[in-house]
């Protein structure tokens, strides 16, 4: 059986609220969905909902987990291995912000 698509689920949800004449009537066919929500859905072509809950009272496919990195075994927040950084490239130092502060403040007065 297909999955249903955004667009066939928004034709759905807007024939029962025409039917219904009120989100809080058509969120009891969808437990998990709050009128709102079914209305921003069906309103707002570019809206599509990310919690589980509302994609699963929809009958939408949830989204798969973030990618796991295989050599650490957690998901860096970089999306990227630091582990990868090409050996030789190395890092811009820091900037001492106390030191700098210091020469200039050396500079203005003497």
């Amino acid at each position: 059986m297909n999955t249903p698509t955004l667009a066939d689920k928004r034709a759905e949800v807007a024939r029962l609220h025409e039917g219904l004449k009120s989100w809080r009537l058509v969120a009891e066919h969808y437990p998990g969905a709050k009128p709102g929500t079914l209305s921003r859905f069906v309103n707002d072509n570019a809206y599509v909902p990310h919690r589980a809950t509302v994609l699963t009272a929809l009958g939408l496919p949830v989204f798969d987990k973030p990618k796991v990195c295989p050599r650490h075994g957690i998901v860096h927040v970089a999306k990227r291995c630091p582990a990868t950084r090409k050996p030789g490239k190395p890092r811009l130092p820091r900037l001492d912000r106390y030191r700098l502060a210091l020469e200039l403040i050396g500079v203005l007065n003497g």
